[in-house]
């Protein structure tokens, strides 16, 4: 589960509890894995 990520905003980081396709999202490094699937998989291209 994400419980923290922040975007870039004017050369700023900010917190942020969502993000739209294309958007950059830093997520803390002990939240992902190699191979790991963010959003809705069935959404995704295949």
């Amino acid at each position: 589960k994400i419980t923290e990520m922040c975007v870039p905003t004017n050369g700023e980081l900010y917190s942020s509890d969502t993000a739209c396709s294309g958007d950059i999202v830093i997520l803390p490094n002990d939240v992902l894995q190699l191979n790991s699937i963010l959003g809705n998989e069935i959404l995704l291209p295949q």
